[in-house]
């Protein structure tokens, strides 16, 4: 009878959504986005629960939401500063830390997403198996999630910005690079929760990737101090437009730059779009991967 069960249960799910799976990224995108609004409520209490319950037993509690970015940053600042000894001319060593700190805490957020995307549905397999949970709402929880611990620091790099005088104008430009990055952020989760339940070696892969991008990514130098025969590391690291973004609104002396921020705003929907296929053409096979 379980057997049974399982079957018709599958049969269901490709009932339900068999006639889309061919569709069109765009036409996906606009699946996702009309269910992410339907079920908005529902949306947004299982990702104050999963919030709660990360931190809960643990003796601070939702401080480690502050403690985790200034302890990351602090092992970067001691890396750089004490170990290489590195001086931007331009910079006190406050603004160094401004410098740092705007492009560390959005690559920790994608961090955040994409380790925790890999094994999302392994995780939940008791949603993948519910006709009735949209089992699209958990990458965009997940991208929540992360969102949530990033505007934590964010937030801190603004009080460091106006302590050293790098707030202006630009800082209007920050919630639609924030905007920008929750939907580069649902197209990764999309595609690591599918290729982290199909590809089991995927999740080892990618922690080595994660480690190897921090340090090619000009989070504690700048582009124009690599050599010009290694400069193609940074023209082609899609994180390099990422954190130039946030740094155009986060700091006055980096200025705007627009051509950044377009590269990073078209790679996002991209993104987002193949991520939205590629889950909406995958999602009913999930559940064979356990």
């Amino acid at each position: 009878m379980e057997i049974l069960g399982r079957g018709f249960e599958r049969e269901m799910i490709v009932a339900v959504v068999g006639p889309a799976l061919h569709s069109r990224p765009e036409a996906a995108a606009r699946v996702f986005l009309r269910d992410l609004f339907r079920h908005r409520l529902l949306l947004s209490s299982t990702t104050r629960i999963e919030l709660q319950k990360r931190y809960a037993g643990s003796v601070l509690g939702f401080a480690w939401v502050f403690l985790n970015p200034l302890l990351f940053l602090g092992v970067y600042l001691f890396l750089y500063l004490v170990v290489f000894k590195m001086r931007l001319p331009e910079m006190s060593e406050l603004g160094f830390a401004v410098f740092v700190f705007s492009g560390l805490v959005p690559y920790m957020g994608f961090m955040e997403v994409a380790s925790g995307s890999v094994g999302l549905m392994k995780a939940n397999l008791h949603f993948v198996k519910n006709l009735l949970f949209p089992i699209s709402l958990l990458p965009v929880r997940m991208a929540l999630i992360a969102l949530v611990s990033e505007l934590v620091g964010l937030a801190m790099v603004i009080v460091l910005s106006g302590l050293d005088g790098q707030l202006s104008a630009q800082l209007a430009l920050l919630p639609v690079v924030v905007l920008l990055q929750f939907l580069f952020f649902v197209g990764i989760a999309f595609l690591f929760s599918v290729f982290g339940m199909m590809l089991p070696d995927f999740g080892y892969f990618l922690n080595t990737f994660l480690l190897f991008i921090l340090f090619v990514t000009p989070i504690g130098f700048q582009p124009g101090m690599v050599p010009s025969r290694l400069r193609l590391v940074v023209i082609f690291n899609p994180f390099y437009y990422m954190i130039d973004a946030f740094r155009s609104a986060l700091q006055a002396t980096h200025g705007v730059r627009w051509a950044g921020i377009g590269v990073f705003a078209a790679m996002s929907i991209i993104v987002f779009y193949l991520g939205a296929a590629c889950f909406r053409r995958f999602q009913t096979h999930l559940v064979d991967y356990e």
